[in-house]
């Protein structure tokens, strides 16, 4: 994918207007671009994923679903971002936590620490689905 972003640059301009000029499958000189995992939106793959992890017992998302780009800021219940994170990352998943440069923020949202989730071209449903079931693994070993 750092490949085809640098070409996109190079060929078709930068950023997503260049990503969404191009098609799926392009030669450009003698190279051959092909890009399986753009079949779905970043605000369809949003919104798959508020709607599975709000069926997570103890989940809280942060910030309103109709005014969010491709990032999800959570907390489960009784876990700290922290080690919800190093868990993750057993399963090889990964997030960003921590304050996020927002301490003000959680102050008010009466957290510590958050957690955060982001998509880009290369995630799909499945991603969402084995981020949500070892979130629920997680939540079952607390």
């Amino acid at each position: 994918d750092q490949a085809e972003t640098l070409l996109l640059q190079l060929f078709r301009g930068s950023g997503v207007a260049g990503l969404s000029a191009m098609p799926k499958h392009k030669t450009i000189h003698s190279y051959q671009l092909y890009r399986p995992f753009l079949t779905i939106s970043r605000k369809q793959i949003t919104d798959y994923a508020i709607e599975k992890l709000n069926n997570i017992e103890g989940m809280r998302i942060h910030g309103s679903p109709k005014d969010r780009g491709g990032v999800i800021s959570f907390n489960l219940e009784n876990i700290h971002p922290h080690d919800l994170a190093q868990f993750l990352n057993e399963d090889n998943i990964a997030i960003r936590v921590g304050h996020h440069c927002a301490q003000p923020l959680l102050n008010t949202l009466g957290e510590t620490a958050t957690a955060r989730i982001s998509f880009y071209i290369y995630n799909d449903i499945s991603d969402i689905d084995k981020f949500c079931q070892s979130l629920g693994s997680i939540r079952d070993y607390f």
